[in-house]
């Protein structure tokens, strides 16, 4: 449990350098300097319910951005790691899908996988599982999903086989700098089948991390409200990236801290949907206290960015899905090796248990109608913009998808 969480790590630097005094006990320099040097600064961006929309869209009547697209999604994350090179990149989920909030998007249409090769070209180091992810069942899930991202999937909350090499049950964990970070993946309640209450499994589960040792600072990554949810968990945990419900937090001058159900303050952000937003979250952690503080929370109103230079390469990815996506669909379906219709009522519904198999059209359907029902669109104030060139390489697409994954 933290001892002080989300202090301004700006303050508690600002008092260590000045040799400031607890209220109780005298700080020495050399224990001053030693904390101070001991702070470390890890920063996790992050999306949600991309869906897929990784074009560019703009309303013919207004001239505003309704879907910022892709290549301004690469390049916001680019800068971002100009600031902070070892920046961590996850997903609440939903990070494909078919026609929800208008026509289907281009890598819908190719079965999903250019929105998949886009997150892996950008680096993703995790995504929780979403709804979307299942709309195939566990076949899609095995056979389309699971290959195709670079990245591992985690539910922590929902016990499948398929799952079970994407992490550690639910969870895994990342150095950065010598910190140990758990990622911990949960998947809404309301899932219409056997998942374990997210909340409690999360909590459980970063309680676990923390006690033996295996991390420093846990991260949940929830394909549920963040505001909900982080009202719900233990302060184990030190942040929750949230999604599914299509909302924006913190808004302009809201606070991202929710209280927990232990009295601590967990710093809950979630990045709207259709790739509008990014999330970031700054924790310093000491090693000399073992204590984790927020040093920023912010969203970013991605419509809002002028930051459209190329990074990764995602710009080929999307201008090649755009191609083939207006191609007639007989060839198209031979391009891809498959029809590119999702959810419908011939889908098998997602696995439950570890023993479950495929379950019935019905419960596809379910699927679909529950995250439809939440699909509501959101805006946001303006966030900054940004016209400076990025341009960076290309992370490889074929990495291991094992790479950087530590058993907790």
């Amino acid at each position: 449990m933290r001892p002080n969480p989300c202090a301004k790590a700006a303050a508690a630097l600002a008092a260590l350098a000045l040799g400031a005094f607890a209220p109780t006990t005298p700080l020495s320099t050399a224990a001053a300097e030693e904390a101070t040097t001991t702070m470390t600064t890890i920063t996790v961006l992050g999306v949600t319910d991309l869906h897929g929309r990784i074009d560019r869209a703009v309303d013919s009547a207004t001239g505003d951005v309704t879907d910022p697209g892709a290549v301004t999604l690469a390049c916001e994350v680019a800068r971002a790691r100009e600031l902070s090179p070892d920046a961590l990149l996850v997903s609440s989920g939903d990070n494909v899908g078919g026609p929800m909030n208008g026509p289907a998007a281009a890598s819908a249409q190719l079965d999903d996988r250019p929105a998949l090769d886009v997150l892996s070209a950008m680096g993703a180091d995790a995504s929780a599982l979403g709804v979307h992810e299942l709309d195939e069942g566990p076949e899609g899930l095995t056979g389309r999903i699971l290959p195709t991202a670079a990245f591992p999937y985690l539910a922590a909350n929902l016990a499948d086989p398929a799952l079970d090499a994407e992490g550690d049950g639910g969870a895994l964990i990342k150095d950065v700098d010598g910190v140990r970070v758990g990622i911990i993946g949960v998947i809404t309640d309301a899932l219409p089948s056997s998942v374990a209450p997210a909340a409690a499994t999360a909590s459980a589960r970063a309680a676990e991390l923390k006690r033996t040792g295996a991390a420093d600072v846990v991260v949940v990554l929830a394909h549920a409200d963040a505001v909900d949810l982080a009202s719900r968990l233990t302060g184990d945990v030190d942040a929750v990236l949230g999604g599914y419900s299509q909302l924006t937090h913190p808004g302009e001058g809201e606070s991202s801290a929710v209280t927990s159900t232990d009295g601590q303050d967990i710093a809950a952000l979630q990045a709207d949907y259709d790739g509008r937003g990014l999330a970031e979250v700054s924790l310093a952690y000491s090693a000399a206290t073992h204590e984790v503080s927020v040093v920023g929370a912010v969203t970013k109103d991605l419509r809002a960015s002028d930051c459209t230079a190329d990074a990764y390469g995602v710009g080929e990815i999307v201008s090649e899905a755009s191609a083939r996506a207006d191609e007639p669909s007989g060839r198209q379906a031979a391009a891809t090796g498959t029809d590119s219709s999702h959810g419908s009522a011939d889908d098998a519904a997602p696995g439950a248990g570890a023993g479950d198999g495929a379950g019935s059209a019905d419960g596809a359907a379910s699927v679909s109608a529950v995250s439809e029902d939440l699909d509501a669109g959101a805006s946001g104030a303006p966030g900054s913009t940004h016209a400076e060139e990025i341009i960076v390489a290309p992370r490889p697409i074929g990495r291991s998808r094992g790479g950087g994954l530590a058993r907790a």
